[in-house]
C-alpha cells in the first residue's frame, strides 16, 4: 500500500528569528516573496512552505521546483507527488511514496458558529458540491462543522489533483469525483484531505520541527 506523509508546521512555531534567518535556509522564491508581503500570517505560511520543501524533499532552489499558471506546484520533469496547504493554524506538505499525482488540503473545522456564518456556509456549499456531496451536507444536521470541513477539502483536493485549483468549476466537471479518489485525517481541530486515482493508499501524519 502507498503510504502518503503529510509533513505539517505548526505556525506558532515560528519566531521572527526564524523569518530573518529564512534566507540562509530555502529557495529563494519562498525568502524574496517573505520579504516582498506585509501580512504576518501570509510570511509564516511562506515559510513554512520553503521548510517543508527543504526538510521533506531537499529542496533549497527555485530550480529545484516549479509552480504553474494554476498555482500547482511540481517537479522541473513535470511530476505532481507533492503537495502544499495552508490552514489558520497549520501548513502541510503532502508527499506519495511511489511517485503518483496528488492533491491536498487542510482545512480548519471551527467552533460555535454563528448563523450568519452558517447562511454564508450553505451558499458556498450551494456553488461548489456537486449533488451527491451536496446531499451528504444537508444530511450534515449537527456535525456540520466537520461535513463542511470534508466536503470542503474533498473538493479543494480534487481541483489540485487535477492540477486545475478553482480556475475548473466542479459543478460543470462532476466527473472529476470519480476520477480521484478522497481519504481524510483530522489534525488537531483542522480537516486534511488527499486525492489520488486509486484508493490504495494511507495517510500517515509527520511533525516537523
Amino acid at each position: 500500500m502507498n503510504i502518503v506523509n503529510i509533513y505539517f508546521i505548526k505556525h506558532n512555531e515560528i519566531t521572527q528569528d526564524l523569518l530573518d534567518a529564512a534566507g540562509n535556509a530555502i529557495a529563494p522564491h519562498y525568502t524574496n516573496a517573505i520579504s516582498a508581503v506585509k501580512n504576518q500570517k501570509r510570511k509564516v505560511e511562506l515559510y513554512c512552505s520553503g521548510t517543508l520543501l527543504k526538510k521533506c524533499l531537499q529542496i533549497t532552489s527555485d530550480e529545484q521546483f516549479c509552480i504553474d499558471e494554476n498555482g500547482c506546484l511540481s517537479y522541473p520533469d513535470g511530476s505532481r507527488n507533492f503537495c502544499l496547504s495552508h490552514a489558520r493554524d497549520y501548513t502541510i506538505l503532502a508527499v506519495s511514496d511511489d511517485k503518483n499525482i496528488l492533491g491536498a488540503d487542510i482545512e480548519e473545522i471551527p467552533d460555535n458558529l454563528s448563523e450568519k456564518a452558517r447562511h454564508h456556509r450553505e451558499i458556498t456549499a450551494k456553488r461548489v458540491l456537486i449533488p451527491s456531496l451536496l446531499s451528504e451536507y444537508y444530511a450534515a444536521s449537527l456535525d456540520e462543522p466537520v461535513v463542511f470541513s470534508r466536503l470542503w477539502t474533498t473538493v479543494e483536493a480534487v481541483l489540485k489533483a487535477d492540477g486545475s485549483g478553482f480556475y475548473k468549476d466542479p459543478l460543470k466537471n462532476p466527473e472529476l469525483f470519480d476520477t480521484w479518489i478522497c481519504k481524510h485525517i483530522k489534525l488537531a481541530n483542522h480537516m486534511i484531505a488527499v486525492a489520488m486515482k486509486n484508493d490504495d493508499f494511507t495517510l500517515k501524519l509527520n511533525h516537523i520541527d
